[in-house]
């Protein structure tokens, strides 16, 4: 199991453009951000059953909050002349991706045919 960002098939080529070079700045190799498709298919070259294996959207629940967060967060500190420098910036990059779906928030659970076959008897 695990949490991760995967990119929206339906964004638009704008978006994913803009996704790329966020990536880049942030130091990500180029093809870091893969589509649900991609994804998969990169756990069933690493050993995992495709059709056992699920990708769950998550998006709502995490970007706006994470983003909303850091926002209370930095006009709490304000009052003390505390900012939150580079966080400030990931919440706006967080409250992009809520609001362009461009990257999706998942939670993927790949299991192996023997992992599957046992969770079922």
């Amino acid at each position: 199991m695990a949490f991760d960002l995967v990119l929206n098939e339906k964004a638009s080529f704008g978006d994913k453009l803009r996704m790329r070079a966020v990536g880049v700045m942030m130091g990500c190799p180029i093809d870091t951000f893969l589509t649900e498709k991609e994804y998969l298919d990169q756990l069933v070259e690493c050993g995992y059953d495709r059709e056992s294996s699920t990708i769950s959207d998550i998006s709502e629940h995490v970007f706006a909050g994470v983003s909303g967060f850091i926002e209370s967060q930095e006009r709490a500190l304000s009052q003390y002349s505390v900012t939150l420098g580079g966080y400030k910036l990931a919440g706006r990059l967080f409250e992009w991706f809520g609001r362009s779906k461009v990257v999706k928030a998942v939670i993927v659970v790949a299991r192996t045919r023997e992992d599957a076959d046992l969770s079922s008897s």
